[in-house]
């Protein structure tokens, strides 16, 4: 009975030194139990994460009352994820004010804010926040900066068609401002301009003019974004003011006023 008791015990400790080691280099080679290069854990806040396909596959859920915000699901590959782990986003959190030279379009009932910049400005930093707790936002809220400022095009009378550097708004006005020369089209009615303020009467002046007849309706919306300029050059104080001059022809009955931002 004692000899075989002897024999057992070298077998048993060589069995559990092999497994100790086998299990010592799977974590040293980051490798699953398959032999594929493992990924790391994921984990999705106000949400659950189930693993499928042996670990290759993780699947996301969001809680109740929260809407997911990007890809349900990401595959491993050769140690990383196939994509950026979604987020868990609800409603509830206070509205964020629109910021200079730009706006925030909401999706998903007001869980997801985007920043929209004008054209010259880029948003500050990720233009993407998420109302994670139907109090906060996941993080500060980001603002239109100038990506380029033009220093030469500070005088402008749209002689060229490309309006010195203006821009049309393509996403939220109803209608565009028209490169014209001589009179308008509605001259006959009186209201539009008979030529150019620049050149002057007789000349082939171009300036820039909106038709207010039909089909336009009342607060029908055409907008123009300048340039970004920045302090003249020879300006020695960065804040220094800059004169904005303009010329304008505004006339008939039913003629409101103006509006520059």
């Amino acid at each position: 009975m004692v000899a075989r008791r002897n024999r057992i015990y070298p077998i048993l400790l060589l069995i559990i030194l092999i497994v100790a080691i086998s299990g010592a280099y799977s974590q040293q080679s980051g490798r699953n139990k398959n032999g594929r290069e493992a990924c790391s854990r994921v984990v999705l806040k106000n949400g659950k994460t189930k693993l499928r396909s042996g670990g290759r596959v993780v699947k996301f859920n969001c809680n109740r009352e929260y809407v997911l915000v990007g890809e349900s699901t990401s595959t491993c590959l050769l140690g990383e994820w196939t994509s950026e782990p979604p987020v868990c986003a609800t409603k509830g959190c206070p509205s964020i004010p629109p910021p200079p030279s730009g706006r925030f379009i909401a999706s998903n009932g007001g869980a997801v804010m985007r920043l929209e910049c004008n054209p010259g400005y880029r948003p500050s930093h990720s233009p993407m926040i998420y109302c994670v707790d139907r109090f906060d936002w996941n993080g500060t809220a980001p603002i239109c900066q100038a990506s380029g400022v033009q220093q030469s095009a500070t005088r402008c009378d749209f002689e060229s068609d490309d309006l010195c550097g203006w821009v049309q708004d393509t996403r939220t006005d109803e209608f565009d401002w028209t490169w014209q020369n001589y009179g308008t089209p509605s001259l006959h009615l009186g209201t539009g301009p008979s030529f150019d303020h620049t050149l002057g009467q007789g000349k082939a002046g171009h300036y820039l003019f909106i038709e207010s007849s039909s089909p336009r309706i009342l607060n029908d919306t055409a907008r123009l974004f300048s340039p970004v300029y920045g302090a003249p050059e020879s300006s020695t104080i960065a804040d220094e003011g800059v004169c904005f001059t303009f010329w304008f022809h505004m006339y008939g009955s039913t003629t409101g006023p103006a509006a520059i931002e």
